[in-house]
């Protein structure tokens, strides 16, 4: 698949970066965090903007907690300013990204989402006697860092927009392994983790056509939860 530059104005500029905040502070919009950067939009965005044009942007570290749904997950969230930039960032990552997904992938993808996976899985059921349901321990935790940017740079192309993807790869908290992980609970984790899980849809696609085939198989993935449905 031949590669699509992203022109970091695309991201960086004052309008992105004002949309990017509006739809953030939809999930926040009763933070005083979310309330003092709205009260200054313009100004803020326009400080922002500069900030990643002369490449002095740096995320800011997480505020960490612990979960339980029901096994314990630490999430980390980003402070409002860099879930901006996050929500611009992906702006522009997102149709290059949906270029490459798998049919049966639904998380992290417009029209897609859990409804959808899970009235497929179940009309797939009634049509196959046995299924397989998988996910991968501690995933997000274990992600790469080298191969994941290594995936982005097969499907993306631009310096500055391969730079901030590089910078917002690399800020994780510190109890993750050097070089590996992604935080749970950033937009961009999100959908830098279903990306990296994309080679394996693409895999296992591949073998259905082959002599080594997986036969009348249906594979369905969301983010690492995988669900294989056959006679």
């Amino acid at each position: 698949m031949r590669r699509q530059y992203i022109d970091f104005e695309e991201i960086a500029k004052l309008l992105p970066l004002i949309k990017a905040a509006q739809r953030s502070a939809k999930a926040s919009a009763k933070h005083a965090q979310t309330q003092r950067f709205l009260a200054e939009l313009e100004w803020r965005c326009g400080e922002l903007s500069e900030a990643l044009i002369q490449g002095t942007y740096r995320p800011k570290s997480f505020h960490s907690f612990m979960i339980r749904d029901p096994k314990p997950r630490w999430i980390s969230a980003a402070p409002f300013t860099d879930r901006v930039v996050h929500h611009s960032l992906c702006a522009a990552l997102e149709p290059r990204f949906e270029r490459y997904a798998y049919e049966h992938s639904y998380a992290c993808r417009k029209g897609k989402g859990t409804h959808l996976a899970i009235q497929e899985v179940q009309a797939a059921t009634r049509q196959g006697q046995y299924s397989l349901k998988l996910d991968i321990k501690h995933y997000f935790e274990t992600i790469p860092h080298l191969q994941l940017k290594e995936m982005v740079r097969r499907l993306v192309k631009g310096k500055e927009t391969l730079n901030l993807c590089d910078l917002l790869i690399d800020n994780v908290p510190e109890r993750h392994q050097k070089g590996y992980g992604l935080p749970i609970g950033n937009l961009t984790s999100q959908h830098f983790a279903n990306l990296y899980l994309g080679q394996l849809d693409h895999y296992i696609s591949h073998l259905r056509g082959t002599t080594v085939t997986l036969g009348q198989i249906t594979y369905f993935r969301y983010m690492d939860d995988l669900v294989f449905i056959a006679n």
